[in-house]
Order: C-alpha cells, then structure tokens, then sequence
C-alpha cells in the first residue's frame, strides 16, 4: 500500500515538474506563433507627469548618486518628479536627499515615522506623488537606491502607457556583479530564461508580473500593498484586475546588482518567496482565478509552481526511491532517480569548481530552490519579513 502511494505520488510530482518547467513554456512558444504582433503605440500630445520614487533606509552612501542618475537622464517627453521616501533613516539619508530639493525644484522628499518598510514607503509615497505615471526602483537583493537607470529608460517606459489598455509595465534588470564571482554570472542563466517566458507572456496578453527595480503604474491604479507582500508581485494584479494590462518592455533597462555571494542571495530569495508565495493567490482571489483562466495559468506554472520545485523534487526521489528499494520500480523510475542524483552530486562540485560545464549553474539552481522551499515554510508558517534589515 505504501510502495503504490509512493509510485503515484513519484509520477504526480514528476508531471508537475516536467509541466513547469518544459510544457508550459513549449506551450507559451506554440501558442506564440498564431499571435499577431500587439499594435503600435498610439500618439499622445499632452505632456504627463511622471514620478520616480525611491524608497531608502539609511542610504547615506548611495543616496546621492541615486538622485544624481535620475536627474542627469530625465525623459524628454515628460515632466519629472523625483521622490525620495527615507523609511525611518538614522543616518544622514534624509539630509543629503533635503539638500537636493533646496537646490533642484524637480526633488521632493519626506521621512517616514520609524522603520516600517520598503512597501509602507511607497504606499505613503504614492499618494503624496503628483505623476499621472509613478515609477518604482529598487529590487529584492538591494533597497532602491543602488539602482541606476539606463538614459533612455525613464521616457521608453513612460512611452509603454501611450496605449490606454497598458496600465503596469515592467522593464528589463541587467543584472551586475560586484566582483564577477559565481552567484552573478549563473544567476544571469536563469534571467535570461526568466525574461524569454515575459516576452512570450506579454506577447500572449497573460503577462501578470513586476520587476522591482524599474516597473511603472498609472497612480490612479494603485492600490496600498500589504507590509507582507512586494509592490512589484501586487500591483500588477491590481492592474489587470481593474481592467488593464501588465506588460513587459526589455527595451527599458536599469541595472541592479546580484548578491555576490551563495548566502546573500540565499537569503534573498527566501525573503522574495516568503513574502509572495502566499500574498499573491490570496490577492488574486478564487474568482479571478476562475473568471481569468489564461493568466491565472501564467501565476500558477510561471511562479507557484516553481517556488514548489523544491518539493516535487524531493518528492519524486524520495519516493523514486522508495519504490527502487522494494524491487518495483520500472526502468522510467531507475533512470529518473539515478539522473536527480547525479544532477545533485554534480551540482555540489559546482560550488567548488563553477567553470566545469554546467556545474556553476546547477549549483545556483540548487541554491535558489533550497531558498524557495524555505521561503515557501516561512510563508506557511507565519514568518514573513516586512521592514528593511
């Protein structure tokens, strides 16, 4: 009875994986080639205002350079905003940000009473900005303002709103590394797949997703995120919600640095999972998930299912297993278990030698879903980070 439990559960969780990673995104390609191209941008002729908010805590090395790269490559067709939120900031974060706004009309800021968060930050933020379009920056590994934007990106992402369905858009992170160790240039391979299925998913109009670091919304969409969740996971459901699209603009670039370390990007991503796993299905809500089947099937394969790889993986050779040692298991069994093992003990020589083939990025897998799975329990569980540390 156990033994056929098991074999159900290895081939339950093994569909799901395959699902997940190989036919959602074959299918996403297929689907792809039967999409027209989505029309050009329609032409505005009225000037907007457009907000850049940066929320900060104790940034007093960085905050100055933020300001500075915002205010050097304003966007043409727009009039600017700069907003600086300093979430309870005890060093001199506060002060350098005021002194920009005694000499540049274009700067604002304010402090937040007490630490409360980057999220709490910019709920405060956007109601006290005057853009039509507030722009978001600042990333899961880093608060914002070790964030630079391209010259060019605040006016191509404020160009994507010149289509009245668009109502959240996400640009494209170049990911940097201090160092050039291991972490940063591994982590880009699963960028790079994490940027293709956007591409696909706006082309397809089920695009559902926000990156931090350089995202936009039309102010009047937003919505206060909950101190539990991120900004960059809530608000583009709330666009689409209300009725209009979330779409992703790669021409848009700003760049953000990766943990250079196993560790810090460990922990980076556990806090991501544990604050989005649970907040976002709750946001959407059983009946968006009904009444919007596509892109609730782009939630569910590009993201709940993969913050639980971890478990269908150890599912599947755990009870692989299982059935292995009572003399059940077929040849398909044998060679699934044998492959996971084999990908795992290979992965591990990667974080001691990252230049074999494939080995680096194996390793950087295998981080990101240990991390996930602990994200995944914190949520569960109750542990989930909601300030600055």
């Amino acid at each position: 009875m156990i033994v056929d439990v098991a074999e159900i559960l290895f081939w339950l969780s093994l569909g799901l994986l395959t699902a997940t990673w190989l036919l959602y995104p074959a299918m996403l390609c297929v689907l792809c080639q039967f999409r027209r191209e989505p029309p050009a941008r329609l032409q505005v002729t009225r000037r907007r205002q457009m907000t850049v908010l940066v929320a900060a805590h104790n940034e007093e090395r960085n905050i100055d350079a933020r300001i500075a790269n915002i205010i050097d490559h304003p966007p043409s067709d727009f009039d600017l905003e700069v907003l600086i939120a300093s979430d309870g900031s005890s060093d001199a974060t506060f002060a350098i940000a005021h002194a920009w706004v005694a000499r540049d009309p274009r700067v604002s800021a304010f402090q937040t009473s007490g630490a409360r968060g980057k999220v709490a930050a910019h709920n405060q933020g956007v109601v006290a900005a005057r853009g039509e379009i507030v722009v978001f920056t600042g990333s899961d590994f880093f608060t914002d303002a070790e964030t630079e934007f391209d010259p060019q990106f605040l006016d191509t992402i404020g160009h994507a709103f010149d289509n009245p369905s668009v109502g959240f858009a996400t640009g494209e992170i170049v990911w940097r590394n201090r160092s050039g160790e291991l972490t940063g240039e591994n982590f880009s391979h699963y960028w790079r797949y994490e940027k293709w299925l956007r591409r696909m998913e706006t082309k397809l109009g089920i695009h559902a997703l926000g990156s931090g670091a350089c995202s936009a919304v039309l102010r009047h969409l937003y919505r206060p995120v909950p101190s539990s969740a991120d900004q960059d996971f809530i608000t583009p459901l709330d666009a689409i919600l209300q009725g209009y699209r979330t779409i992703y603009v790669p021409e848009a670039r700003a760049y953000d640095f990766v943990s250079e370390t196993v560790m810090g990007e460990f922990k980076a991503r556990i806090r991501m999972t544990a604050k989005n796993f649970a907040n976002t299905f709750a946001h959407w809500g059983a009946q968006s998930l009904l009444w919007r089947p596509a892109v609730s099937l782009g939630l569910i394969f590009h993201k709940l299912f993969r913050w639980l790889t971890p478990y269908f993986a150890l599912l599947v050779l755990f009870c692989g297993t299982l059935v292995l040692i009572h003399e059940q298991g077929t040849v398909p069994i044998q060679l699934v278990v044998t492959t996971g093992i084999a990908a795992l003990l290979y992965g591990s020589v990667g974080a001691v030698c990252p230049k074999l083939p494939l080995a680096g990025s194996l390793w950087s897998f295998m981080v990101a879903n240990a991390a996930f799975a602990i994200g995944v329990f914190r949520a569960l569980t109750g542990g989930v980070p909601t300030a600055f540390r």
